[in-house]
């Protein structure tokens, strides 16, 4: 499990651990690929990970992808709306991940502000 945070104006926080042979060892994501719509695209995305001192890239891909808006102050909503730039559009669900020559099943989960958003399709 790795977390990466990253907001305007304040130092990106990279959290997370790996559990192998029964020990958990502290993990940091280093870089992700950007969020660019509310369908979960790129659906396969490259994630750089640091296990101590060796950098490692997993490749996940995510089968399928399950909108949520999240409401300021607080609450969510399924799906995505586009009205309001500073709303965040979470995107979560199922994924392969391909690490160290091994495949097995995760969860992957993205967030996003609307604003920051590349393809903003609508469909009525």
């Amino acid at each position: 499990m790795a977390l990466l945070v990253e907001e305007i104006g304040a130092p990106a926080v990279s959290i997370g651990f790996v559990l192998e042979d029964g020990a958990m060892r502290p993990l940091a994501m280093e870089a992700v690929p950007d969020l660019t719509s509310a369908e979960g695209l790129p659906a396969e995305v490259e994630i750089t990970l640091i296990d101590g001192k060796k950098r490692a890239v997993v490749t996940a891909f995510q089968t399928h992808v399950v909108p949520y808006w999240l409401q300021s102050p607080v609450g969510f909503s399924i799906g995505a709306s586009y009205e309001n730039p500073e709303a965040v559009v979470l995107l979560e669900g199922p994924a392969i991940i391909k690490w160290q020559g091994e495949d097995g099943f995760g969860w992957l989960e993205r967030l996003r502000r609307v604003r920051d958003l590349e393809n903003l399709s609508v469909t009525a």
